[in-house]
């Protein structure tokens, strides 16, 4: 018996090692100041949005359409996460400046920022940094969609 589990854990390691399995799937999440709750799915190649109301019910999910991430020499950094439907943009963000952590929800009707909600303290784990090669989700780091979604108080 122990031999078949410390062949399967041996097998397991190398998938992952080699790249030909992935890891499992990891969740950001807390909840808003609001009292409704926020999570970040990462998951094989994808992104998703999770947002859950007050009552605990899911009430909106969406893929990730784009992220920007951030790291100034003066030790700021701004990581997010958007996720479209229609003309909204849901934004999970994080943003650290020089210890005065931000996370929570932006959201936006085209570029007008119409809400803001602040975590209840920190994520729980804190947002994965995006894949460089990931070609499924758009990098607006460089572009002047950043200087509008990377906003936070």
């Amino acid at each position: 018996m122990k031999t078949k589990t410390l062949a399967a854990l041996v097998a397991t390691s190398f998938l992952l090692a080699t790249g030909f399995a992935h890891a499992a799937t990891s969740v950001s999440s807390c909840k808003l100041k609001n009292g409704s709750a926020i999570a970040v799915d990462f998951h094989g190649i994808g992104v998703d949005y999770i947002h859950t109301n007050k009552a605990g019910t899911v009430d909106l999910r969406l893929p990730a359409t784009a992220y920007g991430y951030f790291n100034a020499m003066n030790g700021n950094s701004t990581l997010y996460y958007r996720f479209a439907k229609g003309d909204y943009s849901y934004v999970v963000i994080s943003l650290d400046a020089k210890g005065n952590v931000w996370d929570g929800l932006t959201v936006y009707k085209g570029k007008k920022l119409i809400s803001q909600q602040q975590c209840q303290g920190y994520f729980d784990t804190p947002l994965a940094e995006p894949d460089p090669n990931n070609g499924v989700i758009k990098n607006e780091s460089d572009s002047k969609e950043a200087e509008t979604f990377s906003y936070t108080p």
